[in-house]
């Protein structure tokens, strides 16, 4: 089981806070609202910050501007959601240029209060004329990755905020149980964000690292630990999500991260470090809906 502290890897922008607010919606509760469009629907993502374990359970309600306007006349389109991070809308026809796009607020209902996000735009904000650059880079990502061998997969989030395990000391934070069916050794009940996602990667290391996912080729025992791969960076990825591999259900913790392609402090492409999971790691656990 890989363990760590939590490593976010966001591009600062200039102006500081305000900026993050207006890019990411990051306040005292969210590190990120996003929203990316694709074939007629948005899809939105979040990303918690710690909070104390008296604001647990908590759920997610979802607002969309039925004006495609500021976010002034909101109406609620789903919720409450619990235990996940994700939820995809169909708005109709997406516009761009000189028509406005969609607007969307999380908001956070914990045992304890209600808060509200900043407005969530696509692509975090950014002018049409990015968007369009962003999509493109990130579908030629996703489709055509020019020479380097792609697999399809599933992203799954890593939990970093939640109700304690009791594999989990309380004072150290260390996790006792590394196998531990409840927190699949993250110390945080449940583990991983419901919902897992749909992500391709683009294999970028020397050919002598690449996993060997056809079994007929494999030599002997030898299994490659350690690859590097390129991924979308919308949903900004986390050190120590997974990511699991359709063909084999191979999975992979993420090590390491680095950006590799940005507009205005917007990630659009990671490199990412991926260490295989043995077969018995209870990453394999994780249920993937």
């Amino acid at each position: 089981m890989t363990r760590g502290t939590r490593n976010i890897q966001l591009s600062t922008p200039a102006g500081g806070a305000a900026a993050s607010l207006t890019l990411w919606c990051e306040d005292a509760f969210f590190n990120y609202c996003c929203a990316v469009e694709e074939a007629g629907k948005v899809q939105l993502f979040w990303d918690l910050k710690t909070l104390p374990s008296t604001e647990y359970p908590i759920a997610v309600e979802v607002y969309r501007d039925t004006n495609f306007g500021d976010g002034s006349s909101l109406v609620k389109i789903a919720g409450p959601l619990y235990d996940t991070w994700t939820f995809v809308d169909e708005p109709g026809p997406i516009y761009s240029g000189k028509l406005k796009t969609p607007v969307y607020r999380i908001k956070l209902l914990t045992a304890k209060q209600e808060h509200l996000s900043a407005p969530i735009r696509l692509f975090a904000n950014l002018p049409p004329r990015k968007i369009t650059l962003a999509r493109a880079i990130i579908r030629r990502l996703e489709l055509n990755a020019r020479h380097l061998p792609c697999w399809p997969g599933y992203l799954l989030k890593r939990r970093w905020t939640g109700e304690p395990c009791t594999c989990r000391d309380p004072d150290t934070k260390d996790v006792y149980n590394s196998d531990c069916q409840n927190c699949f050794g993250t110390g945080i009940k449940l583990g991983y964000w419901k919902d897992a996602i749909r992500r391709t990667i683009a294999a970028c290391g020397p050919l002598n690292t690449l996993p060997i996912f056809d079994k007929n080729l494999q030599l002997g025992n030898t299994t490659t630990a350690i690859f590097q791969a390129k991924i979308s960076g919308l949903p900004p990825v986390n050190q120590y999500d997974a990511w699991v591999a359709i063909e084999g259900n191979y999975r992979f913790y993420i090590t390491n991260i680095k950006v590799d392609a940005e507009i205005n402090a917007v990630p659009l492409v990671y490199t990412v470090e991926l260490s295989l999971a043995e077969k018995g790691d209870i990453l394999y656990s994780v249920p993937l809906d």
